[in-house]
Parts: structure tokens; sequence; C-alpha cells
């Protein structure tokens, strides 16, 4: 934390005050500007507080800890060039997975999970869903109305520019504990297959509809459809793995290396 406090000193200090800004703590500053760079990189738009608070307390534990001498001793500058050299590291294998893309079809993705079924055993009782939420009842009510006359795509399409629409799981594979409220996981469990259930009113004052698909006990492989996604992202990242092992030998064979015993 303290590292991190520390770099964000050097990028919110300022010798002019910014006009725009929406925290400071002595000299140091956060714009508006940086506070949405970290709202986009955390992906918590709702907790903009949140992040506020986070970066006073690091100011204020950083600042005082440079008072305190704590920046100028050997072991803080060791740490700071021990993290400078893997975050340099990490921003340079970054660098290589947005420049080289990875090609890939649904035929690679279904044979990986053919290899490595076993891998996707679940841990848990689970849920193949489809799961909308709306922050109004009458959106709630309009849009289950439209999936039991014209099917669940069709109510999606025709609501997919709805913004009190705050939810939309198509075609999700849920394990147990990661339901909630527990009103929603109740109402799921009392469904049939390809069921629509009622307009579920939930304790943070949205209102959701869901459909179960199917559902699948502890220590199954689901088919490859309920978890295409969880697939596609291990696919994805073996890929990358690979990618980066072969850049890494690259590296090894370009540079002149020498371990002594």
């Amino acid at each position: 934390m303290i590292i991190l406090a520390a770099i964000v000193s050097f990028n919110c200090s300022k010798e002019n005050p910014p006009k725009n800004y929406v925290a400071k703590v002595n000299n140091s500053y956060l714009t508006g500007k940086e506070l949405s760079d970290i709202l986009k990189s955390t992906g918590k738009k709702k907790y903009r507080n949140e992040v506020i608070r986070n970066w006073v307390t690091n100011q204020v534990l950083y600042q005082e800890a440079e008072k305190q001498g704590i920046t100028d001793k050997d072991e803080f500058k060791k740490i700071i060039n021990e993290s400078r050299l893997e975050l340099a590291g990490s921003m340079l294998i970054q660098r290589l997975y947005n420049k080289e893309k990875i090609n890939y079809d649904t035929l690679d993705v279904q044979s990986y999970f053919e290899d490595h079924k076993n891998e996707f055993k679940l841990l848990g009782n689970s849920y193949y869903l489809n799961l909308v939420e709306f922050g109004t009842e009458d959106k709630a009510v309009q849009f289950r109305t439209l999936a039991l006359e014209n099917g669940w795509k069709a109510a999606l399409e025709y609501f997919e520019n709805e913004p009190s629409m705050i939810k939309n799981n198509y075609q999700s594979l849920f394990e147990e504990q990661e339901i909630y409220p527990v009103s929603l996981l109740r109402v799921i469990k009392e469904l049939y297959p390809k069921e629509i259930s009622i307009v579920i009113a939930e304790e943070t004052g949205d209102y959701a509809v869901v459909q179960l698909i199917n559902n699948f006990i502890k220590g199954t492989v689901p088919p490859f459809e309920a978890v295409k996604a969880r697939v596609l992202k291990r696919f994805i990242e073996k890929r990358k793995e690979d990618m980066m092992n072969n850049y890494l030998q690259s590296l090894i064979d370009k540079y002149e290396i020498e371990i002594k015993n």
C-alpha cells in the first residue's frame, strides 16, 4: 500500500494546484480525470467514494512515512527498485498481449474442453440461467410478459437499450453460493427447466426475472455450452501463457546470460 501511495504521490503532487480536483492532502491532489482513470481500471464505478477514501488514506500514510524518514531508508529504496523491475516487466508482457492477437475458432475451444474436462468439474451444485434485473417493477413485468410470449432472447432484443435494466446474465452458469440474495436462490430451486419465474422483489429495491435452463449437481462436468465462457477464459489464458513463454525464451536466447554455481 505504501509503495502504491508513493507512486500516486508522484503523479498527483502539483506545484500549481489544479483547478478541477476532487480531493487533496496538503499539496497532493486527486483530479477528476485521475479519479475517472482509477474507476475505469478497477471497474468499480459504483464505489467512487471508496476510491477517494482509499486515495486519501494512502496519501496520509505516505506523507507521514515521508516525514518520519521511512522513504529515505535503504530498505524502502530496495523495495521500490524491485517493484520497478516487476512493473516494467509486467507492462512489457501486457504490450505483447495487446500487440499479438490470439486467433482461434469455436472448434479450438471445444477441443480444449474435451482434453481438459476434469478441470471443469463443478465444485458445488450449479444452475444454468437466464437472469435480468430492473430498477423498476413495471419494466420487469413487461419483460416477463414478453419473454413468456416470444421467448427470452426476443425479450432481450426488445429491451436492449432499456436504461432501467441493471443486470443481464444470458445463458450463464452460477454455483449455488454465487447466487444472492437468498430469496432469488429459493425461487430458482423451485423452477422446472425452461420455466420463467414471477417478478422477484429483492431487498435492494430491484426486481429480477429468472429462467432456469438446467441445473447440475456437485462433481459433474456440465456440457460445453454451459461452461463455454469459463472454457474460453482458460483457453485464452493458456494461449497467453504459451505466447509469453515463447517470447521469454527468445529474449533468453538474445541476451548474454551467465549463472555461476
